[in-house]
């Protein structure tokens, strides 16, 4: 009988990012520009920022295939996992 063991890893993301305050789509797409470096399929985050436009949570909803991100609603709009309660929620894919 052969025994398989599933484990859930959790990568270092960017240390910079937490209270950074986003103003602008330019903004947004350097701080999430190292997340999709190099990716050989399609990623889909969402940034949570408080009311003042600090980032308070990176989230990555889904890891698709080449071309596609498979991504349902109530996963992004949902409670972030550690509690936050978001102002505003940008979300991007690539």
């Amino acid at each position: 009988m052969r025994t398989f063991r599933i484990e859930l890893v959790r990568e270092a993301g960017p240390s910079d990012v937490p209270g950074k305050i986003l103003s602008d789509s330019v903004g947004v797409a350097r701080v999430l520009a190292p997340e999709f470096e190099g990716l050989d399929r399609e990623k889909f985050i969402v940034l949570l920022l408080d009311a003042k436009h600090r980032v308070i949570g990176v989230n990555t909803v889904s890891i698709g295939s080449l071309t596609a991100s498979i991504v349902h609603s109530r996963l992004c709009f949902a409670k972030h996992k550690r509690g936050y309660v978001a102002a505003t929620v940008m979300l991007s894919s690539a």
